[in-house]
């Protein structure tokens, strides 16, 4: 696993662990002859809040938060309180089954727009199923008033359905600077948050806020619970097109 990246930087680990022998198909000769694919995202964790160096690498970290069942957050290095009323409401605004949606939506818009592939429903026996277990998500920052950064580790499998056959299996790992994805949105004139809090398209002042709302801690806790599930949808997405960028990558590459 990759240490903890510059802020404003993506880190993106996705080492392929090769399951075809050396005689058969390669990844990109099972895509090329499928035609469907049916992706199955889901989370086996609760979202994560962590405070800490940066040089702190991901598996040498205790998890300072799980946010669902109870949310502990502390400073390895000066000190941080999260209030126990702002536990509470990250308790309750945060839902990692809707995080999971968020992503496959992000997902699928990247993947059926760079490749041949058409996403249909699992009854529909699409010729390769891609799995991704988001193991942990959630925000990172250094301290209160450093940046603020959405990160995902998750393991990415795909199977090709007509042989039942494992052609794919890799970790991924996603660090990516909350102010640096709503800055990209705001150039736009109008932008749709997909689920959660927002659900209609809304107008760059909303977006300037989300902007100056992520940019730490501090800031981001001082949101509305409206403004807080939308940075949580918009990040959750991105990370799904990051993902689905990666994937073609290591597809056709």
């Amino acid at each position: 696993m990759t240490s903890l990246k510059t802020a404003g930087l993506i880190a993106f680990s996705l080492a392929t662990t090769s399951l075809v022998c050396g005689c058969g198909p390669s990844l990109k000769e099972y895509v090329a002859k499928s035609s469907s694919y049916y992706s199955q995202i889901s989370a086996s964790s609760k979202v994560d809040v962590r405070i800490e160096p940066r040089n702190v690498a991901p598996q040498g970290r205790s998890v300072l938060g799980s946010i669902g069942a109870a949310v502990n957050v502390a400073a390895s290095v000066g000190s941080a309180v999260v209030s126990t009323q702002q536990e509470e409401r990250l308790q309750r605004i945060i839902s990692s089954k809707e995080m999971a949606t968020q992503v496959a939506s992000g997902f699928d818009n990247n993947f059926t727009g760079t490749t041949h592939l058409q996403v249909v429903d699992n009854s529909a026996n699409p010729d390769i199923r891609i799995m991704l277990r988001m193991n942990k998500f959630g925000i990172w920052a250094e301290s209160m008033l450093s940046p603020l950064n959405f990160y995902v580790e998750a393991e990415v499998q795909i199977v090709y359905t007509p042989t039942l056959e494992t052609i794919y299996s890799s970790g991924v790992s996603i660090y990516r600077e909350a102010a640096n994805v709503f800055s990209e949105v705001a150039n736009s004139t109008q932008i749709e948050v997909h689920g959660g809090g927002y659900s209609a398209m809304h107008a760059v002042s909303d977006v300037s806020r989300l902007v100056s709302g992520a940019a730490n801690l501090t800031a981001f806790f001082e949101m509305t619970d409206e403004e807080v599930q939308a940075v949580f949808d918009y990040m959750a997405y991105d990370a799904g097109t990051t993902i689905a960028s990666k994937l073609v990558k290591a597809i056709y590459n």
